[in-house]
């Protein structure tokens, strides 16, 4: 049976480009930037290599993000990851990126990121015949459904994550935002009382009595409402912290934003 393995290619070319990156300060404020393409070109070769290696792959695609940096996350809430304006890419991530293209099979697709990619790949129902295993290092793959490999954590092996695993994530990851992508979430909540408002039950009042209702959802958007927040608010976050998902995109349309299913 085949494997295929679909890398966060982005997450490769800016560790591979900083590694062979230097920066040297002289007097009086003035500095200089070195950098070894072969270095860096030698270095994602060898990640590449090593991680398909390691698990036995048959082919290799490259994930990555839409070159333009327009992405749908900024088109929803311009706040997204605008507090890395001032943070440039290492310099030879685009000379990477272009041999990347000519030496692998990559796909991008128009306003997504590498991660939103990997989740439609690797949940399309017949792109890729046989084994599909996600490579990346970034916990937002926790939200796609399917294998997963950590190379930062290779003790733990491939995890296989089921749907209601993965849109558990989901739900966390909006009670908690994302500081490195800069949105906020509720304030004050981390993954250890994310967790805890996941698990509570919620009670809802009616006109005759006091019922329960066990939608996620509904835990989720009770607990923003008594942060001072509002039901738009944690749709919004929702939106912005969500892996796409094969049936999520289409070339022709754009994003099909998500929606809690109440």
């Amino acid at each position: 049976m085949t494997t295929t393995l679909i890398l966060d290619a982005d997450l490769i070319l800016h560790r591979a480009a900083s590694m062979a990156q230097a920066l040297y300060r002289f007097d009086e404020g003035a500095e200089c930037v070195s950098t070894d393409f072969a270095a860096a070109k030698d270095k994602a070769q060898s990640l590449v290599h090593d991680w398909s290696r390691a698990l036995f792959a048959d082919r290799i695609v490259l994930a990555l993000s839409d070159p333009t940096g327009r992405y749908f996350r900024k088109e929803i809430f311009p706040a997204y990851k605008s507090h890395r304006s001032g943070h440039a890419k290492p310099l030879l991530f685009k000379n990477l990126r272009s041999w990347a293209e000519e030496s692998y099979e990559c796909v991008a697709k128009p306003g997504l990121e590498a991660d939103d990619v990997c989740g439609i790949l690797s949940t399309h129902p017949s792109k890729y015949p046989g084994t599909r295993i996600v490579v990346s290092t970034d916990k937002d793959m926790l939200q796609i459904p399917g294998l997963l490999y950590r190379p930062h954590k290779p003790k733990d092996g491939v995890l296989e994550i089921t749907p209601a695993e993965a849109d558990r994530w989901h739900l966390i990851q909006t009670l908690t935002g994302d500081s490195t992508d800069g949105f906020k979430g509720i304030p004050g909540v981390g993954p250890k009382k994310a967790v805890k408002i996941l698990d509570a039950p919620v009670r809802r009042h009616t006109t005759h009595s006091v019922v329960c209702d066990c939608h996620d959802w509904s835990r989720v958007s009770g607990a923003y409402v008594r942060a001072g927040l509002s039901h738009a608010d944690a749709l919004l976050q929702a939106r912005v912290a969500r892996i796409l998902r094969h049936g999520d995109y289409h070339q022709d349309i754009g994003v099909r934003l998500w929606s809690p299913e109440l």
